[in-house]
């Protein structure tokens, strides 16, 4: 596990936690979070996935070019380059991210909350 896997990862865990636990005792609130965490998913999305298309483009025309004692180098370049290895994996971890948030704001319903009853807590 490298360092940058053994930060992220509890840091994942503990957005996950505040945002179930603001969802939970604070939906006003939560619903006020809402648009912003969307626009920001939806941001790091479209960033994420122009990126892994354009490492795609550029090396499906580059990779012809490079003689063949260099591809096997050229290509650990490029996936060195790659967060993913199939760009399909960001579209699913975001319907994921945006299905968990509306899910979330659903939690008054689902637990039979008020607004109202935003408890201080």
């Amino acid at each position: 596990m490298t360092l940058l896997e053994s930060i992220i990862s509890p840091l994942i865990i503990a957005i996950i936690s505040a945002l179930t636990f603001v969802a939970y005792k604070h939906p006003t609130a939560y619903k006020k979070l809402l648009l912003p965490i969307l626009i920001i998913c939806i941001v790091l999305d479209l960033v994420f996935t122009t990126w892994e298309i354009s490492i795609s483009v550029i090396s499906s025309k580059l990779l012809p070019l490079i003689g063949r004692e260099k591809i096997t180098e050229a290509e650990l370049i490029i996936d060195k380059h790659q967060i993913f290895d199939n760009p399909m994996y960001l579209s699913i971890i975001f319907i994921l991210i945006v299905a968990f948030l509306f899910i979330l704001n659903s939690f008054p319903h689902l637990f039979g909350k008020n607004d109202k009853e935003d408890d201080p807590e």
